[in-house]
């Protein structure tokens, strides 16, 4: 009886994930790119729905933006930050002088 219920519960979970991969999606795509102080971007960070990541350039600016692409339903945002004293201050575009 103890083979059985271990065999009916394997049969189980392969019909619920024929792949043998519990995925794990994320809420949403993000990218992320970094800008100097002439607004010219220097870098960019990518982390996709699957937790992918990829990068490219300089991890760092005086201003990001955050594109968001939602993985489940259809939508988009972007923020944007401005680096004041070492920390990052939401400001509402690229090149403000907010802090």
């Amino acid at each position: 009886m103890r083979n059985l219920t271990r065999l009916l519960l394997v049969l189980a979970v392969v019909s619920l994930f024929p792949s043998g991969h519990l995925r794990a999606e994320g809420e949403a795509d993000y990218l992320t790119t970094y800008y100097d102080a002439d607004q010219q971007a220097v870098g960019w960070y990518r982390e996709d729905c699957d937790h992918n990541e990829t990068w490219d350039g300089t991890q760092d600016g005086v201003w990001k933006e955050i594109d968001a692409t939602s993985c489940t339903i259809p939508g988009y945002s972007s923020t944007y930050y401005h680096k004041c004293n070492g920390v990052w201050v939401q400001v509402g575009f690229i090149g403000s002088s907010a802090c």
